[in-house]
């Protein structure tokens, strides 16, 4: 099992860093080629149908949570029922999502005077949002390889689709094709990663069958059910990132923003790393709580917790760190106020990504309602604290009015309710969480002393230094912050590698043949 999360921890990683270095290579050179105000037309379609994200309601995590729970129960047919009810609900969603981009394309000149432009931007919400409203049905197979644990599979098809999709918009733009082409570029790269992606999740899943006969009214209400909730806890969190910018243009101005934006961003950029190693244990805790096996669950969260939590502090310490050179180098000299915004939302979200094996378990085993009701509080608190700070404090006020709110409610509170939810006792959990991050932080607050008078405002020292930080920690994490059942699971798990054995497979004896044609 933990072959396939490590597996699936790398795969993602490398799916996001390969996003964030195309769009720092490619933004540049689509804004060159389109022109600014073109590129506005494309910003601004994308922002319109991005909305449309909306519609989805939380179903796609409900897929992945009730079609593991299914193959932790080992019933197949129950798998059928999901994923048919699933994939039509969304195929409605789909035509939902068509009928908004037609009456939006038929809308466009409201927003553009000019007959021409109208036009063209009308023709580019079309095909757009043609892709979203394809997008839909399709999530569910993305859902399925979720279930199965093979996100190492979802992120390759990601991964495909970025290098796809880029190479169709440089050879267009290059050729002096525009807008409309690089629209058509995202939306064959898309068409190409929908098709790889279900072909995947049938070769995963033999038995698997999406028919209008299989929907099933009792599978409906469940994921709605689900689903509701997941969409009110995703909303709250939209708002709770959305919403500073506008304060902030309210109150200051839209040089404030940007300066807020870049060290925010960051940060959001470093939540998104974590989240994607912290949230690969989900589709296993629904396996172990539907076959009520307690203790497995237990183990399992107190593994994730460790190894993910030193994770998030070693990334987020090095950000704080080495933050204040590489916002330098990057931005300019300018952009120092940036880092304060970094220094001071730092240490709550650090402690924030820390959780995110406790996020993850709650939505895994149907507990989250409790993440809607901690991160609409959450939300509001930093809201209200935003509005009395920044009058005085500018943007340093609402970074500690977030800070403050995240604190209040993703540290303490939510370690205390995951536990009692699997009866996890507090001393179990201070071992696992703490013990091994006060050790890595002091092992790192040493190393940083040492290096501090060398460390300069540029590329070469920034990633020298931190190179040579990576290739001391991974020994000491290893042999000195991990504990021995940790190494001995990791041993494990290589030793599964060189053998060419799947460890899932001796737990699940009937999940051989489902994975042998895509090992």
């Amino acid at each position: 099992m933990l072959n396939r999360i490590i597996r699936g921890s790398v795969f993602r990683v490398g799916s996001l860093l390969l996003q964030i270095a195309l769009t720092f290579i490619m933004m540049p050179y689509i804004v060159n080629s389109l022109g600014i105000r073109m590129y506005g037309f494309w910003a601004l379609a994308c922002a319109f149908v991005g909305y449309f994200g909306l519609m989805d309601i939380g179903l796609a995590s409900a897929v992945v949570r009730y079609v593991s729970r299914a193959l932790g129960a080992n019933d197949k047919q129950d798998v059928n029922r999901v994923a048919s009810t699933a994939f039509f609900t969304f195929s409605g969603l789909g035509m939902a999502a068509l009928l908004a981009t037609l009456i939006l394309a038929f809308l466009s000149n409201w927003f553009f005077k000019s007959p021409d432009e109208s036009k063209i931007f009308g023709q580019v919400i079309l095909i757009t949002g043609a892709g979203f409203a394809l997008s839909f049905p399709m999530r569910v197979f993305a859902g399925l390889l979720n279930a199965r644990m093979r996100q190492d599979l979802q992120s390759l098809t990601s991964m495909l689709r970025l290098l796809v999709a880029n190479a169709l918009i440089y050879l267009s733009l290059s050729n002096g094709y525009g807008i409309m082409a690089l629209a058509l570029s995202y939306l064959a790269a898309d068409i190409f990663m929908h098709t790889l992606t279900a072909f995947m999740a049938y070769r995963i899943y033999p038995g698997l069958q999406i028919r209008p006969s299989l929907m099933s009214t009792a599978s409906l209400k469940t994921l709605f059910s689900y689903g509701g909730i997941s969409f009110w806890a995703k909303l709250a969190g939209i708002f709770q990132f959305r919403t500073p910018p506008i304060l902030i243009a309210i109150y200051l101005n839209a040089n404030y923003v940007t300066l807020f934006h870049v060290g925010a961003r960051l940060l959001q950029i470093y939540s998104a790393l974590v989240d994607s190693v912290a949230s690969m244990g989900g589709p296993m805790y629904s396996w172990q709580e539907a076959r009520g096996d307690k203790q497995a669950l237990q183990n399992s969260f107190l593994h994730f917790i460790r190894i993910s939590s030193l994770f998030a502090v070693f990334i987020g310490a090095s950000i704080v760190f080495f933050g204040k050179d590489f916002v330098t180098v990057w931005m300019g000299k300018g952009y120092v106020t940036s880092y304060y915004i970094i220094l001071i939302l730092g240490a709550p979200t650090i402690i924030a990504a820390t959780q995110g094996p406790a996020v993850n378990l709650l939505f895994s085993i149907s507990r989250h309602r409790f993440m809607a009701i901690i991160n609409t509080v959450e939300t509001v608190i930093g809201l209200l604290l935003s509005m009395i700070l920044l009058p005085y404090y500018g943007i340093y006020g609402v970074a500690a009015a977030l800070g403050v709110s995240t604190l209040l409610c993703k540290s303490v509170i939510l370690a205390y309710y995951t536990c009692k939810c699997i009866e996890v006792p507090g001393k179990d959990y201070v071992r696992a969480f703490a013990m091994p991050n006060l050790k890595l932080l002091a092992a790192m607050g040493f190393y940083f002393y040492l290096i501090s008078d060398y460390l300069k405002p540029t590329y070469a020292s920034i990633m020298g230094l931190a190179g040579v930080q990576m290739l001391l920690f991974i020994p000491v994490i290893y042999f000195f912050v991990l504990e021995k059942e940790d190494r001995i699971a990791l041993a494990g798990v290589l030793k599964a590698r060189k053998m060419g054995d799947d460890p899932l497979s001796a737990a699940h004896p009937a999940d051989i043949d489902k994975d042998a044609s895509c090992q």
